[in-house]
């Protein structure tokens, strides 16, 4: 005996099923669709079905990889705002000095 993950191609229910070993055709228990099963596979009516467990690594995976792509995102806006700080220093640093030398001009400062 064995547990197989089923996935019905007609009617979409998913259960676990235990069948003997030597079993090639199951029903579907929600709507009595026939369905093939082959253990290299897992096909079912010719789909793939994955386990549980390959279907919990997958949805890790895509876990991982969308946080991945959230600390990308902060460091590029980090990075953004570095550049904005910067920018924003030099047209104070800028903005003081054409003052100066406004004031100079106009003998204001000595």
């Amino acid at each position: 005996m064995k547990f197989i993950y089923l996935n019905c191609k007609k009617c979409g229910g998913d259960t676990s099923i235990k069948v003997d070993n030597n079993i090639k055709i199951i029903y579907c228990p929600y709507c009595k669709e026939k369905c093939l099963i082959d253990d290299e596979t897992r096909t079912i009516n010719k789909n793939i079905h994955y386990r549980k467990e390959d279907v919990a690594r997958m949805i890790e995976s895509e876990n991982k990889l969308k946080i991945k792509q959230m600390e990308l995102a902060n460091k590029d806006k980090e990075h953004k705002n570095e550049i904005k700080k910067t920018i924003g220093a030099v047209f104070l640093f800028l903005f003081i000095l054409l003052l100066f030398l406004i004031l100079g001009l106009t003998g204001i400062i000595d």
